[in-house]
């Protein structure tokens, strides 16, 4: 027996793909920001100086603590994962910044800005499905 689909359906289907490779992608960035950011955490540990200065340390954490929890949401499809996507892209915008005050002559600190500002870009989209 042949299933007829409506064109409208069919669209609903490609738009649902679309979504979940949105949301495969995402969650993957958040997984490598929060990885990158623990990383440059001990990076700034070791450097020490402006590197342990609260506030910056504290943005690293925040950013690693957010970035594995909307990953958890995004896997589990908990349906406020957009709203804290939404949440993460300002955090992940915010360590970007702080990173990035360092010069693009530390190496660690400008890769943290790279990963930063590519989970920053994916969480923006997943906030506005």
């Amino acid at each position: 027996m042949t299933q007829i689909t409506s064109p409208e359906s069919q669209s609903t289907k490609k738009q649902s793909s679309a979504q979940d490779a949105s949301m495969q992608e995402c969650l993957a960035n958040c997984l490598e920001c929060a990885e990158i950011c623990n990383t440059t955490l001990n990076h700034c540990l070791s450097m020490g100086g402006k590197h342990v200065e609260s506030s910056h340390l504290k943005t690293l954490i925040a950013c690693a603590d957010i970035c594995a929890l909307s990953a958890q949401w995004m896997g589990r499809e908990i349906q406020f994962h957009s709203d804290l996507c939404r949440t993460c892209a300002e955090v992940c915008n915010a360590c970007a910044q702080s990173c990035g005050s360092f010069g693009p002559d530390d190496e660690a600190m400008q890769a943290c800005v790279k990963v930063c500002r590519t989970c920053t870009d994916s969480c923006s989209k997943m906030a506005s499905h």
